[in-house]
Parts: structure tokens; sequence; C-alpha cells
């Protein structure tokens, strides 16, 4: 949170989307090491499988955990649109500067999203049984299974906020508010199904938000250390091939009255509980 290497929220988010799947090529390639407690027992690894291209399917009775071998997009809302964003070209990684412009087109779209877009993520949050049935009788054909898929099959989401925070030393008011902003967010903007997803302010503040059953804390801490610590160092190449602005699809939906209800019903829940959550930031020392 104290770490901002630049106010542009979109070069934040260019260079941390850059380093996470550098990242993600050294834990292919099994070029982590494991993390030791203590620095003496060493920790189970086989939790880093399914850290990336992973999310949860909610289930009537019980939820699957559904991993994919690869994927070479990410998931990106922003003001109530969703995005798909192509982030290799022709086999390799676009370059921090390539990312910002695909993600610029982003940040200058100002077209309207479909009835019932802007509030989707709330199902993630909602009871699973009801969102499971929803998914199978309303995502199952159509746009809204391939655009459902696109984000349940991206290697991440990543979240472009509207809001800022004052995060300082003096006042933990800021940090307690970043805290709930990284908890649940507006109740209608994180995708809680995700094995974890990346959320930049607008005055580009960086942190994470991960689903809990794929792995636990201790490898996302160490994960985000290393890509915080990885981004800083990014520089921008003085140019960048411009075709990469064309690697957005803005992800299409067709709600109907039943679906957009059912939405409502579960942002109502998700605020009312957000509602009653007390948290609060306090200084150490």
């Amino acid at each position: 949170l104290y770490h901002v290497p630049t106010s542009r929220q979109v070069s934040r988010a260019a260079s941390i989307v850059h380093s996470i799947f550098k990242y993600r090529s050294l834990l292919d390639r099994e070029k982590i090491k494991p993390i030791r407690a203590n620095g003496l027992v060493t920790l189970c690894s086989a939790q880093y499988e399914r850290q990336f291209n992973t999310t949860r399917i909610p289930g009537v009775e019980c939820d699957t955990l559904e991993h994919h071998m690869d994927a070479r997009h990410i998931a990106v809302y922003h003001q109530g649109r969703w995005f798909k964003v192509f982030c290799y070209q022709n086999g390799t990684l676009l370059n921090p500067a390539e990312l910002e412009l695909t993600l610029q087109r982003i940040m200058d779209d100002e077209s309207e999203p479909a009835p019932g877009e802007k509030d989707l993520a709330a199902l993630t949050a909602s009871d699973r049984t009801p969102w499971a049935l929803v998914r199978k009788e309303h995502f199952g054909y159509g746009l809204n299974k391939k655009s459902l898929r696109t984000i349940e099959k991206a290697a991440f989401v990543l979240v472009l906020d509207d809001s800022s925070h004052d995060v300082n030393d003096h006042d933990p008011t800021g940090v307690t508010a970043m805290g709930r902003s990284l908890l649940h967010g507006n109740c209608n903007d994180r995708w809680f199904d995700k094995s974890f997803h990346i959320g930049i302010t607008s005055d580009a503040r960086a942190a994470i938000n991960f689903e809990h059953s794929w792995g636990d804390g201790v490898a996302v801490v160490r994960f985000l250390n290393d890509i915080v610590v990885d981004s800083a160092k990014d520089s921008f190449q003085p140019t960048a091939n411009s075709a990469a602005a064309n690697n957005v699809q803005p992800l299409k939906f067709e709600l109907d009255e039943y679906v957009g209800t059912e939405i409502q019903k579960a942002l109502e829940v998700h605020v009312e509980r957000c509602g009653k959550l007390q948290m609060s930031a306090q200084k150490s020392g």
C-alpha cells in the first residue's frame, strides 16, 4: 500500500500485470524456490499449481475448483464494464508499454454497461446454490456463456478502481477504508470466484484479494512481494507496438429480467453483510 512508484493508474497496472506473467513463467518452469517456515521447514508447494488460471465453480450441493493449464488473457473490470485483454502476441508477452496502451484503451472506453453487467460480480458473493442455479440456466449458452467462461478461464482478474484513499502512517482511517475496499469493494466489483484478483486504485496503489480454497496466505504474500519488487524495476520501452491496443475485447452479456432480479438480490444481501462488517486499522508501536 505504501510502495507507489507512479501515480498513473494505468502505468502501475501495466507493470504489475507484466510482472505477474513473468512470475507465472518462473512458476511454470519450477524456478520458484519453496518457502521455508522459520528458515527450516519446507512448506508444500503443491498449492502453487492452481494459483493461476483457476476459478471456483458454484454447485447446488458442492463447489468445484476448475484449473486450466494455460491462459494468455486476463479479465478486466472498469466502470461497470468487463473486458478480455490478450497479454501475449505471437507467443510473446507484451512489454509494459504495450500493456499500458492496451489498458489505456479500456480507460478511454466510455460505453455504458449492458443491463446487469455492472453488478454481475455480486452473484459470486451470493449464497452458492442460487448462483449455481442462475449460472446453469442462464449462462450455459450463447453470449452469456462465452463471456462468463472468458472470466472464469482468465489467468486472473484485474480491477481498475475509481476510488482512492489517503494512506499514511499518521491516520489509520485511510488504511481502514483501503482495507474495506480491497475486501469487498463496492459489493459489485470483486469477482470472488477467481483464484485471485488485483485491484489498482485511481492513485495507483495495488493490492490483492484471493479465493482461499486453492492455497493459503503464505504463498500469496510471497507472490505479492515478488511482483511488487519486480514491477518497481520494470523499465518502459520508449516505443511500443501500437497494434497492442487492439488486444482488447469488450465482453457482451444478454441478461433478462429474471437474471437482473437475481443480481439485485445478491447485491442487496452482500451490501447488508458488508455493512455489518467491522474493520479498524491500528497503528503499531
